[in-house]
């Protein structure tokens, strides 16, 4: 289970989960993450990573944006958290 929290986005988080998915199965199949339109704002995000049960299996973050769009950053979040924590 990928979790994205982003305050007040609406739709916009539910996209955000999918991409936070769709960059972790990408990394997992040793290729690049699909290009996905970027939502034209700078945000920070935290990405937690959860199992079936709810149990945590990873989470990462940045107070401050690291890239030029919040889609590129959730990319990079998610693929962190499933990668490096």
């Amino acid at each position: 289970m990928v979790v994205v929290r982003m305050m007040g986005l609406g739709v916009r988080g539910a996209k955000l989960t999918e991409v936070a998915r769709q960059a972790i199965a990408a990394w997992l199949d040793g290729r690049e993450p699909d290009a996905v339109p970027p939502l034209k704002f700078e945000a920070a995000v935290f990405v937690t990573l959860r199992d079936a049960s709810g149990n945590l299996r990873g989470c990462i973050g940045s107070l401050s944006p690291l890239t030029p769009d919040v889609t590129a950053e959730t990319q990079r979040s998610a693929v962190l958290a499933a990668s490096r924590d």
